[in-house]
């Protein structure tokens, strides 16, 4: 029995152990990051993104259109 808790306590602290180590981690500090630093621009830029990407989804281009679109834009 004193084998099986000192498993129990085991996986707790291991449980513990991955949680701390995940909340460090920001899988979106690339996305928020830049928005935070640049607030207005992030927000024109993504304006200007969703009105070309209107006019371009009305006169029915390529897909491949859409994700030139898209890398051009990250590289602002």
């Amino acid at each position: 029995m004193g084998s099986r808790l000192s498993e129990q306590e085991a996986v707790v602290l291991a449980k513990n152990k991955l949680r701390l180590a995940s909340a460090q981690v920001d899988y979106f500090a690339a996305i928020t990051n830049p928005v935070k630093q640049h607030p207005l621009t992030s927000v024109g830029v993504a304006f200007a993104a969703g009105i070309v990407a209107s006019r371009v989804s009305k006169k029915g281009s390529s897909t491949s259109l859409i994700g030139l679109l898209i890398s051009t834009i990250m590289k602002l």
